[in-house]
């Protein structure tokens, strides 16, 4: 199982770019990236109602969960902007290692 879901990982993050390009020739920028979000949202929603999966429960779980978010959304767009695109994905991994260790 674990291996089937990284092959879809693969595929769908092999074909954003491709679905980038596609949509941004009918929708500007600002518009397209808020319909991703807006469907990306959905399905989430959707996973998380379906697999019953427990929600954070203390406001320390959210602060953790909402800084996490924002630290991985930013440092994605920041990070390559600033000439730093190699620090951004140390940042990135060492995040990710952490969180999954727990």
């Amino acid at each position: 199982m674990k291996i089937a879901v990284w092959l879809i990982l693969a595929l769908i993050w092999s074909t954003t770019w491709i679905f980038i390009k596609i949509g941004l020739e009918d929708l500007p920028p600002i518009a397209f990236s808020g319909a991703r979000f807006t469907l990306s949202v959905l399905i989430l929603v959707a996973i998380i109602l379906i697999q019953r999966v427990p929600m954070p429960k203390t406001s320390a779980q959210w602060k953790l969960l909402a800084l996490t978010g924002v630290l991985q959304f930013s440092i994605n767009f920041v990070g390559p902007r600033s000439g730093f695109a190699g620090d951004d994905l140390g940042i990135w991994a060492a995040a990710r290692v952490d969180l999954f260790a727990r």
